[in-house]
C-alpha cells in the first residue's frame, strides 16, 4: 500500500485495475476490468470504508482518522497543499490570539496518568496567546506563548513532518485544513510518538476560535480563543 502523505490515487483499494496490471501480474486485462467494477460497488466502497473507521490497518491510525478519509468516495477531496475543497482561505486563523476558556484539563491530564501536583500546577499556570503566520514556501508557523516559554512549529500543511513538544516528545505529526460547521476553517493536526496518538483541532470562525484535543483513549480538553 501507498505510504503516509502519498497521493491517495495510488491506493490499491482505489485502483484495483493498477494492481491487477502491475509487474509481475498474473491477471489479464478483462481480470482487472472486473476488479475494477468491484471496486466500484457500493458494497467494496461500504467495506473498504468500514476498514479504515476501524483502524484495521496499521497505516491508517494517524493518516486517516474518521472524517478525512477521501478515496473518492463521497467527501470533500484534500489538494497537494493540504487544503480541503470548500473550506475558507486558510488565511482565516493567520494572526494573534488570546485564550479565554479552559475546560476540561484537569479531567484529561488525570485520565492520561499525570500526577496530582502536575495536575495543579497546569491548571494553575497562566493561559497562553497564540499567533499563526504563514511559512515560506507554504504551511502556518505557530508561535505558543505558554506560561514556561515560547513553543513553535512549522505546520507543513499536507505532509508528514515531526515535531519535538515542550516536554522533548519526538511526534510524527500530519496537519491539514479543512472545512468546518457553519462556514467555518478547521485546522487539524494528527500526532503519534511514544506518548500515544492524539489529534488537535483548531475550528476557527470570524474572531473566535475554539481548541480541542482528543487523546487515543477518547478523553479531551480544550481552549477558546478570541483574536487579539
Amino acid at each position: 500500500h501507498s505510504l503516509p502523505g502519498m497521493a491517495c490515487c495510488a491506493c490499491s483499494w482505489c485502483r484495483p485495475s493498477a494492481r491487477a496490471t502491475a509487474p509481475g501480474s498474473n491477471l489479464d486485462w478483462e481480470s482487472a476490468s472486473d476488479l475494477a467494477s468491484e471496486a466500484a460497488s457500493e458494497e467494496f466502497q461500504s467495506e473498504v470504508e468500514e476498514d479504515i473507521r476501524e483502524h484495521k490497518y496499521e497505516w491508517d491510525s494517524l493518516w486517516f482518522p474518521p472524517g478525512l478519509f477521501s478515496c473518492g468516495v463521497g467527501g470533500e477531496s484534500e489538494d497537494e497543499s493540504g487544503d480541503e475543497e470548500g473550506a475558507p482561505p486558510v488565511d482565516t486563523i493567520m494572526g494573534a490570539w488570546k485564550c479565554v476558556d479552559t475546560w476540561g484539563l484537569d479531567d484529561f491530564l488525570k485520565a492520561t496518568g499525570v500526577g496530582y501536583m502536575q495536575r495543579k500546577m497546569a491548571s494553575a499556570a497562566a493561559w497562553p496567546s497564540w499567533e499563526f503566520a504563514e511559512l515560506p514556501g507554504g504551511g502556518i508557523h505557530f508561535t505558543n506563548n505558554t506560561a514556561i516559554g515560547v513553543i513553535k512549529e512549522e505546520m507543513l500543511l499536507g505532509k508528514e513532518y515531526q515535531w519535538k513538544d515542550g516536554q522533548n516528545n519526538l511526534l510524527n505529526c500530519r496537519t491539514v485544513w479543512m472545512a468546518g460547521p457553519d462556514g467555518a476553517g478547521i485546522l487539524q493536526t494528527s500526532r503519534k510518538g511514544a506518548i500515544g496518538s492524539y489529534v488537535e483541532e483548531r475550528c476557527v470562525s470570524v474572531d473566535k476560535l475554539t481548541f480541542t484535543l482528543k487523546h487515543e483513549s477518547g478523553v479531551t480538553w480544550g481552549r477558546a480563543f478570541a483574536r487579539k
